[in-house]
């Protein structure tokens, strides 16, 4: 299969990565890491792409983005992998590809989302157990956008930071935002306001990036569903609207790579709903997995945790926990 092309716009913030092939290491020692570094500081002043963020891991990059002309991410990608991957055969006298292909990336808002995905890139020594603290990890761009003052490899961000930014990446961010990242980072969908999301969808043609890939399984076809659904203004929003009975509500499909479920409210209306949002008082999703949804809610007596298996149009509700007097 060809792979897809990428479409890109002048002046868009980009979140870019890449891995190395068959998981091998591409940072062995503080040389590589300070090699990677240099190259990345030549390459976005040769091709002029400003950087806003940044952490390397032993066998991945993460970088935040932003080139004056779309192509010229491309470009500035293709010299720094190329030349890095050069080096490290020369240095380590290894042969083939470092790279497990050409990078990933993905579009990002310029508002608080910009904020999100940074967060995420700097906390990720921390969510591996590497550091205590984003403050403590010197392969980041954590120091210098907490110490803005003294900015050496970073660009002026766009949007600002908030007042402790360090405790801010520390407190890591929740399940819900990290399974809207993963998916975008594994879809190349953009990541923002979902009307934003339409906007620059129907603008570079990415709305193949909501369809499922391969071909459709018959039993579980919510990639299908998600896609129209997230390019839709008109979704039931959760906790809009709250059940007298969680049995009037018709769970459809669940997926755990997604972390979304859809679902029928008691008046007929279907919505898209992930961890942590209400479809009752008081009553919210815990996790989802392939068939199943777990809710919990607090009970007089304790929390009372209520188990939903879906089974093609079936669905069997279990709830456990202390009765309720």
């Amino acid at each position: 299969m060809p792979r897809k092309a990428r479409t890109l716009g002048d002046g868009c913030i980009y979140h870019v990565m890449n891995r190395g092939n068959a998981g091998q290491l591409v940072f062995r020692q503080g040389h590589d890491h300070l090699a990677f570094l240099d190259m990345l500081l030549y390459a976005k002043q040769r091709y002029k792409v400003e950087l806003f963020a940044f952490c390397l891991l032993r066998d991945h990059f993460h970088l935040l983005v932003r080139p004056h002309r779309a192509r010229n991410l491309s470009h500035c990608m293709q010299w720094l992998q190329t030349s890095f991957a050069r080096r490290f055969n020369d240095y380590y006298g290894t042969e083939g590809p470092l790279w497990q292909g050409r990078y990933k990336s993905f579009l990002v808002q310029e508002d608080e989302h910009l904020l999100t995905v940074m967060s995420f890139i700097e906390g990720h020594p921390l969510r591996q157990g590497l550091v205590e603290t984003a403050e403590d990890y010197v392969w980041s761009s954590h120091r210098e956008n907490y110490w803005g003052n003294r900015r050496q490899k970073l660009d002026e961000l766009p949007v600002p930071l908030t007042d402790d930014w360090s405790a801010s990446v520390d407190a890591l961010l929740g399940e819900r935002a990290l399974g809207r990242l993963k998916m975008s980072a594994s879809r190349q969908i953009p990541f923002g306001a979902p009307d934003w999301q339409q906007q620059v969808c129907k603008e570079y043609g990415l709305e193949d990036s909501f369809k499922p890939r391969g071909r459709p399984r018959k039993e579980n076809q919510l990639a299908t569903l998600l896609g129209g659904m997230l390019l839709s203004l008109s979704l039931l929003q959760p906790g809009s609207l709250c059940a007298a009975e969680l049995d009037a509500w018709q769970f459809h499909k669940s997926s755990e790579m997604e972390q979304a479920a859809i679902l029928t409210d008691p008046r007929g209306r279907m919505g898209l709903f992930r961890v942590g949002d209400a479809v009752g008082p008081e009553l919210r999703i815990a996790a989802i997995s392939r068939d199943r949804v777990i809710l919990e809610k607090p009970g007089s007596n304790g929390p009372v945790t209520i188990l939903v298996d879906i089974d093609g149009n079936r669905q069997k509700v279990t709830r456990i926990g202390a009765p309720e007097t």
